[in-house]
C-alpha cells in the first residue's frame, strides 16, 4: 500500500466523517478519533512541507533565488526526534533534503537503503525523485571529484530506475537515453547497453538516428573498434549545442587514440574557436574544456618529440591534469589514462 500525502488526506477526511457521525449520538467516542485526525493531519502536512522544501531548495540553486522556507528548522527537528518509518515517503523526502544539505556518503547510503527498502510502497514520482538525488550524488562525485568508486552503484540505480521503466512519468528524452548507455559502459556493461538500445529505442521521439549512432559509437569504442566509432559519430547531426560539444570531444579523443596527431591538433584549434563562440556554454565548463584542449595539445607535442625539455614538460602536463577542476564528460580521467600510457 502506498501511504503518501493523498492517503493521509483521505484518511483524515474519513476520520472526520466518523467524528461527524458520532457527534449527535455519543460525543465521547470522538476523543480517540480526534487524536487520529490530528495524527493524519500532521503526517499529511509534514509530507507536503517536505515536498515544498525539496522543490524550493532545488530552485534556490538552479535559479540563484532565495526563498523564505518557513518552519523548515522546526520540521527537520520534528523528524529528527520522530525517526518513524511508518510512512516511508516522509522518511524518503527527509533524507533527500539531508543529502541535499550535507552531501556525504553516509547520507547517500542511508537514502539508498530507504529507497531500496520501501520502493514498493512509493508511487512512481516519489520513487524516481529519490533516484534522481542518488544519481545526482554519484554524478557529482564523478564530474567534480573524479571519483569512480560509485560507478557501479550508479549503474545499479540507473538499471533499476531508468525512466523507460516509468512510462507514466512522460516521454523519454534522448539525453537521458544516452546517459543510461554512458553509465553502463563506465562499468563495462556492454551487453546491457546493447540490450538496452534494442529494448527501448522504440521510445525515442527526437533525434533518434543521431542518438542511436552516438550510442553505438560509445559501444564500439568500448570494444576497441575506434574506426567504427568514428564512422558512427560522422552520422550524428544533433541540434543541441551540448551534444555537438560531446560529439566533437569524442571525435577528438578517438583521433588522438589513433595517433592522428596532425589531424587532432587541427581539431583542437577548430574546437577551441567553437567553444569560445558558444554563448550558451557556462563559463566554468568553457574554461575546463579550453584547459583540456591545451593539455591534449601538449600531450601530442610531447609524444611528437617537438619539445626540448621532455622531463620538465611531462611534469608540467601532469600538474595541469591533476589541477583540472572538473571531470565533466570524463575528460580528466581520460587525460590521466593517456598520461599513464606515456609513463608505461
Amino acid at each position: 500500500m502506498i501511504r503518501d500525502e493523498k492517503y493521509m488526506f483521505h484518511s483524515m477526511n474519513l476520520v472526520d466523517e466518523h467524528i461527524n457521525f458520532n457527534a449527535p449520538r455519543n460525543p465521547s467516542i470522538n476523543l480517540e478519533l480526534m487524536q487520529s485526525k490530528l495524527d493524519h493531519f500532521i503526517s499529511y502536512s509534514v509530507i507536503m512541507l517536505l515536498k515544498f522544501y525539496n522543490l524550493m531548495m532545488h530552485d534556490q540553486i538552479q535559479f540563484n533565488h532565495k526563498y523564505d522556507l518557513k518552519m523548515f528548522d522546526c520540521v527537520l527537528e520534528y523528524l529528527k526526534k520522530n525517526d518513524d518509518e511508518t510512512y516511508p515517503v516522509m522518511q524518503i523526502y527527509y533524507h533527500i533534503i539531508l543529502l541535499g544539505m550535507d552531501k556525504t556518503d553516509e547520507n547517500f547510503f542511508r537514502l539508498k537503503e530507504l529507497r531500496g527498502k520501501y520502493k514498493n510502497e512509493l508511487n512512481s514520482v516519489d520513487n524516481y525523485m529519490a533516484f534522481l538525488y542518488l544519481d545526482s550524488y554519484c554524478a557529482n562525485a564523478y564530474n567534480n571529484e573524479c571519483r569512480t568508486d560509485l560507478a557501479y552503484e550508479q549503474f545499479l540505480l540507473t538499471r533499476e530506475c531508468d525512466m523507460n521503466l516509468f512510462p507514466e512519468l512522460g516521454k523519454i528524452m534522448y539525453p537521458d537515453f544516452i546517459y543510461s548507455i554512458k553509465i553502463a559502459l563506465r562499468v563495462k556493461e556492454i551487453d546491457y547497453a546493447e540490450n538496452y538500445i534494442n529494448e527501448f529505442k522504440k521510445n525515442l521521439t527526437e533525434e533518434k538516428d543521431s542518438t542511436l549512432n552516438f550510442c553505438y559509437a560509445l559501444i564500439e569504442h568500448s570494444k576497441g573498434e575506434t574506426n567504427k566509432a568514428l564512422e558512427l559519430l560522422a552520422k550524428t547531426h544533433f541540434q543541441s549545442f551540448i551534444m555537438k560539444i560531446q560529439v566533437k570531444l569524442f571525435q577528438l579523443q578517438l583521433s588522438y587514440e589513433m595517433n592522428y596527431f596532425d589531424q587532432t591538433l587541427s581539431m583542437i584549434d577548430s574546437f577551441r574557436h567553437y567553444i569560445s563562440r558558444e554563448t550558451l556554454l557556462l563559463d566554468n565548463l568553457k574554461s575546463v574544456l579550453l584547459k583540456f584542449l591545451s593539455v591534449t595539445g601538449n600531450l601530442i607535442r610531447y609524444r611528437s618529440e617537438t619539445v626540448l625539455d621532455k622531463k620538465g614538460n611531462l611534469l608540467k602536463i601532469k600538474y595541469d591534469i591533476e589541477n583540472l577542476n572538473s571531470n565533466h564528460f570524463g575528460i580528466k580521467l581520460w587525460l590521466q589514462e593517456k598520461m599513464r600510457d606515456i609513463e608505461n
